[in-house]
């Protein structure tokens, strides 16, 4: 007896739910159709997906930047039934027959604020899914359109700038708090090469050259 009774336990907790299942897996850009289509790397998606039957299951996914193409990468959940097993909470029942899901519903939120989604005109408003569909990727675009959202940083600028008695040349910039910079300099306006790399703490700062000295003349720029 024993023997029996964990065996008994480990025949119940077996099927307590599903069997997890590869499933969709989708993929996709965020842009914001009221700012030039720039595309969104920050935020979170909520997605709700519908099955003809049963509730919806909701899943979400941070926006980010994926290989500098793509904003976001979400899996939708599968499991297959077996014997007397119940579908796990929020996951969806993978069929052997083709089914459809309606996937319209989504919502980008960021900070507070939350904005519906709209699919692409490349991408339909359902899917189909059956066993033969398991881990399946899809491209999925989504549109926004809300002001201001996802500005891009404005590029540096020169705000203004002077030699020191001691020969440094002292150089005020305006740029994006949080970006990174490169000062470059040239003799010929030619050839340029990167003098420090540096994070803008502030939209306004200053930073040196402390060799401009050993140059009779000397240019600067600003880039990425």
């Amino acid at each position: 007896m024993k023997m029996i009774v964990p065996m008994l336990l480990l025949a119940f907790s077996a099927f307590a739910g599903g069997l997890p299942e590869p499933g969709l897996t989708m993929y996709g850009v965020v842009r914001n159709s009221a700012n030039g289509n720039v595309r969104l790397t920050s935020g979170a998606l909520t997605w709700t997906i519908t099955p003809p039957s049963g509730g919806p299951v909701t899943v979400t996914a941070l926006l980010t930047d994926l290989g500098g193409q793509y904003s976001y990468l979400l899996r939708v959940p599968f499991e297959t039934i077996v014997g007397s097993a119940t579908l796990s909470h929020n996951t969806l029942q993978l069929n052997s027959a083709s089914t459809s899901y309606l996937r319209t519903n989504v919502l980008l939120s960021v900070g507070t604020n939350s904005y519906p989604a709209a699919l692409g005109t490349n991408s339909l408003g359902y899917f189909t899914f059956t066993t033969s569909d398991r881990g399946r990727m899809e491209q999925v675009d989504l549109v926004v359109t809300v002001p201001g959202l996802g500005q891009p940083a404005a590029p540096p600028s020169f705000s203004s700038s002077g030699r020191l008695s001691h020969g440094q040349f002292q150089m005020a910039i305006s740029g994006t708090a949080g970006q990174t910079y490169t000062l470059l300099a040239s003799t010929n306006l030619v050839t340029w090469i990167p003098l420090q790399v540096f994070l803008c703490t502030n939209s306004a700062m200053t930073i040196w050259d402390s060799n401009a000295s050993n140059f009779s003349r000397r240019f600067y720029q600003l880039g990425p």
